[in-house]
């Protein structure tokens, strides 16, 4: 890490590497990828999203009202969350450090950042969602293939699941055909294509299923930013990054959730 030192035009390269390095990490970990089919920007700390309001149906008679699908904006607005870390070093530990080992310390503080912000989408999209429940006291095959078979009007190709869930699925005897995606893809899916996403932040009895290309839209506030300083009485280099970002649902009908029997 010294070499960003010895002059004050490598300092200046300090910075960025930080923020590229905290963004690798929150990029790793974050389920926005997979479960958001659409990404906006806003200037301000607030967006309204909007509903979908169908009605009617085809084939109609000449003459006849055509269907209609209506889009208005929500009557309340959304704010920007802000997803945030701080990193306090000392000199040795961030200028006697190989570059390798601190990009370790680096995407470990955007892996938080990121499940942060996994836990926020969570939590947004399983909000008011009728639940479907699973037969038994424990997850079945049969339970997770009428689960996406039940989102009738889109097609289900993500599940996010908690690790004590994802595991349950895992060892379901139907899914032992499934480990050659995994081998090809470094993704797991169910012999009906829906991809399984591990997600810490997901609450343990329910399994969040998506449509990804009509589920939520993204709200980006920001890019990451990182800023440092030093606290030249202890020594101590301090570094912090932030994102501000929201999400909201666009297709209330793209969105399900299953319960499981884990607690």
């Amino acid at each position: 890490m010294e070499k960003f030192f010895v002059t004050a035009q490598s300092a200046v390269l300090f910075p960025e590497y930080v923020r590229r390095m905290i963004k690798k990490g929150l990029e790793k970990v974050s389920i926005a990828e997979v479960v958001c089919g659409a990404v906006s920007r806003t200037d301000g700390m607030d967006f309204r999203g909007f509903t979908i309001t169908r009605s009617g149906s085809s084939p109609v008679d000449q003459g006849d009202d055509l269907p209609e699908t209506t889009v208005v904006l929500n009557s309340t607005a959304s704010e920007v969350k802000k997803f945030a870390r701080m990193l306090s070093s000392s000199y040795e530990a961030v200028r006697k450090q190989r570059l390798e080992a601190f990009g370790i310390v680096l995407r470990d503080i955007g892996e938080s950042v990121g499940r942060g912000l996994n836990s926020w989408i969570c939590t947004e999209l399983i909000t008011d969602v009728e639940p479907s429940t699973i037969a038994g006291d424990a997850i079945t095959y049969a339970d997770i293939a009428k689960f996406w078979s039940d989102m009738s009007t889109h097609d289900m190709d993500v599940m996010v699941c908690s690790p004590a869930v994802m595991a349950q699925i895992l060892a379901l005897p139907e899914m032992k055909f499934c480990v050659g995606d995994f081998m090809t893809s470094g993704r797991i899916k169910t012999p009906y294509g829906v991809t399984l996403v591990k997600c810490g932040e997901m609450p343990a009895n329910k399994v969040l299923g998506v449509d990804s290309t009509a589920a939520a839209e993204l709200i980006l506030g920001s890019d990451v930013m990182v800023d440092s300083d030093k606290l030249i009485g202890t020594q101590m280099n301090e570094i912090s990054c932030s994102l501000l970002a929201g999400v909201t649902k666009v297709c209330e009908d793209a969105v399900g959730v299953l319960v499981t029997g884990l607690v």
